[in-house]
């Protein structure tokens, strides 16, 4: 992963040629984050002079300010740009965040890098044959403009479970996962579905009503 350079910084920085900023790595999910981390005296009196957003593509800019949840103004705090990044992939629109951090002066300039997950471009179905494809797409209608992330997969996982739930087949198993779409950028939405057995109500018994008659 590339690494910003970091200009020699003015007073209250230590006077030196080259500030040797400190990595902090960190781990989430499956993507790498590098963060510059300067000295801690520094720390002190820095603050955020500008954030920039850099990726975004469907995603609002704006989004990603209030994700990453630091201000201008702020002091440079490592330990907040950390929060922020994790907030980011909290958000389940970005597939990798990286934030660097450059030296303007006695100031800090944020640089946030992100890269979309990809969007649904279509949902599919296998496994269904007492529901057909329409109901089940209706159910999971606005799915198509969604990211492909985790959440989605969840939301419709549960979306398809209550609808059999409601259509008599409450033992009914549904599974979710991605599969290439036409372009780079594109998944489909491949739900797989085990009916079972439809469930009906034949009699309904009550037990230790001595008062009351069934």
């Amino acid at each position: 992963m590339p690494r910003r350079s970091v200009a020699a910084p003015e007073a209250p920085f230590p006077s030196t040629s080259i500030i040797r900023c400190l990595l902090a790595l960190i781990v989430i999910g499956a993507s790498t984050v590098l963060l510059p981390v300067l000295p801690a005296g520094a720390q002190l009196e820095t603050r955020v002079r500008d954030i920039r957003v850099e990726g975004v593509v469907s995603v609002d800019t704006l989004r990603v300010r209030n994700g990453l949840a630091i201000q201008v103004g702020d002091k440079y705090r490592p330990a907040a740009v950390r929060d922020g990044v994790k907030a980011l992939y909290r958000l389940d629109l970005f597939s990798q965040v990286e934030v660097d951090a450059e030296v303007a002066g006695d100031s800090i300039d944020l640089v946030v890098k992100v890269t979309e997950l990809p969007r649904v471009s279509a949902v599919e179905f296998t496994g269904n044959k007492q529901l057909d494809a329409d109901k089940l797409r209706e159910k999971l209608t606005g799915y198509n403009s969604r990211t492909a992330g985790t959440r989605t997969q969840l939301d419709a996982v549960a979306a398809l479970n209550e609808l059999y739930r409601e259509e008599g087949f409450p033992l009914a198993e549904v599974s979710a996962s991605f599969t290439p779409g036409p372009r780079p950028t594109d998944r489909v939405l491949s739900m797989e579905i085990r009916e079972g057995n439809r469930v009906q109500v034949t009699a309904i018994t009550f037990e230790g009503n001595a008062r009351i008659l069934d």
